[in-house]
């Protein structure tokens, strides 16, 4: 656990250069945050699950997308003093139900 998990806040919006804007937050299949992979919405995705998320906390789907680097000057400050954890996410492309 990354103490208190990532997963257990949200990140503020990045954007990236060929995407647009993202947000951060994480995926888990045992319901429990930092237990959960980091992902990143982009504006059109996060647009349409985020009223469900604040309603019931967390919704039931499927993700598909493209495993990313977290770039060195996007995130360090997160990952900087963890060894062991992959500094990676999930660029998510589809959120199907």
């Amino acid at each position: 656990m990354l103490r208190g998990g990532v997963g257990c806040f949200r990140i503020k919006p990045r954007t990236l250069r060929t995407i647009g804007q993202v947000y951060f937050m994480s995926a888990s299949s045992s319901v429990i945050a930092h237990e959960g992979f980091l992902v990143a919405l982009p504006d059109s995705l996060y647009n349409r699950w985020i009223d469900p998320i604040r309603k019931h906390g967390a919704i039931r789907c499927s993700l598909t997308g493209r495993l990313q680097s977290i770039r060195r000057k996007d995130i360090v400050q997160l990952f900087e003093d963890y060894t062991g954890v992959p500094q990676v996410y999930l660029l998510v492309e589809d959120c199907g139900r």
